[in-house]
């Protein structure tokens, strides 16, 4: 999985390494910071399931292969604590392309980390954290960028990271009055289908769509993915356990494609869009248009949620369809620097995303 072996024990001078403690004052106890290998990944998967003290079906072998190795942009770069022979600590940074203008700037995110509840405290989180940043600057990573929750975003901002704000979600209600009687009884939700569209799978074998996603590449210095075939395929179609769905429409040169997907939230259902691409013509806003109003009459749900950047005919398709922007709800999105020649991720002026670029998954 990793093709660095290096390994350093964390009170040896020679590594020529000062890391803060970060995430507690309990002493430390020897341990050895070194690459997770692909015998590690059954004991790693049990270190996350006990540091959560959870039983994750999401989390077990075949998720982590397709996420930690089938990504398109390479394997995951992960860390591992070990002391006496078992597994106290895990770090993976998750690959990732962005586009900028013509150029391909490489960047890892901040993912799967976890701590043995015995260990916690003890500056394994920052240790594993920082030794794995110092890793992709040597290979030339322009930047590390998460998602964190508000208990661990203190952690990320002592070791450099910066914040760029919440990421801006647009909100369509939905049924709301349903939402509310359900509310009312306590009645849990159940996940909404998207009876609507087709399989991701079959959507991506439209014999148009190569055409299309070639003529919606956006030129646009903002950082954005690249939205190939294959890396559609392994974003929502090859991914274990969770159900994305799919639709695409064209018009003579327009074109519109949906990607959506049902979740619980509590009490209520919701609809993600994860992905809209839209040909920047009015036949096109059109196209899409009508690609959310079948959404919404089809799927069974309480709201649907989207993101599309300032100036992009997909948020002109936002503003047309009833859709609100709610800036203050989104997930924190922090971001470090690790080389000066790109944009810089700090800031949202820099980003055109959509919610399937930083979804957790």
């Amino acid at each position: 999985m990793i093709s660095n072996t290096q390994q350093s024990s964390v009170d040896d001078p020679s590594t020529g390494t000062s890391l803060p403690e970060g995430d507690g004052d309990r002493p430390l106890t020897a341990h050895t910071i070194r690459a997770a290998t692909d015998a590690d990944v059954p004991e790693i998967l049990r270190l996350i399931d006990t540091s959560y003290d959870r039983q994750d079906d999401l989390l077990r072998l075949r998720y982590w292969r397709w996420k930690h190795e089938a990504n398109p942009f390479g394997a995951s770069p992960c860390l591992v604590a070990e002391s006496n022979g078992r597994l106290v600590g895990v770090r993976v940074f998750l690959r990732w392309a962005w586009q900028s203008g013509d150029r391909t700037v490489r960047a890892v995110r901040a993912v799967d980390t976890a701590t043995h509840p015995e260990w916690r405290g003890r500056g394994i989180f920052s240790r594993l954290t920082l030794r794995l940043v110092e890793q992709m600057q040597r290979e030339g990573i322009s930047f590390v960028y998460n998602t964190p929750n508000a208990k661990s975003m203190p952690g990320y901002l002592k070791m450099g990271w910066s914040r760029v704000g919440r990421v801006p979600l647009w909100i369509r209600p939905h049924r709301v009055s349903r939402a509310v009687r359900r509310s009312l009884t306590q009645r849990h939700a159940d996940t909404p289908v998207l009876k609507g569209l087709d399989t991701v799978p079959y959507t991506l074998q439209e014999e148009r769509l190569p055409a299309f996603l070639s003529d919606v590449a956006p030129v646009d210095d903002r950082y954005h993915t690249a939205r190939t075939l294959p890396y559609l395929s392994w974003r929502y179609g090859d991914i274990p356990g969770l159900t994305y769905r799919a639709r695409f429409d064209t018009a003579g040169d327009s074109g519109a494609l949906l990607v959506a997907r049902g979740r619980r939230r509590g009490r209520l259902r919701e609809v993600t869009i994860s992905e809209l691409l839209v040909t920047p013509s009015p036949r096109g806003i059109e196209l899409a248009r009508h690609l959310l109003s079948a959404l919404l009459s089809s799927a069974d749900a309480d709201y649907v949620v989207a993101c599309a950047a300032p100036g992009t005919a997909e948020r002109s398709v936002l503003a047309r369809s009833g859709f609100v922007p709610v800036p203050r709800v989104g997930p924190h999105f922090t971001a470090r620097r690790l080389a000066p020649d790109a944009p810089d991720p700090s800031t949202w002026a820099s980003w055109r995303c959509s919610i399937g670029d930083l979804e957790l998954f």
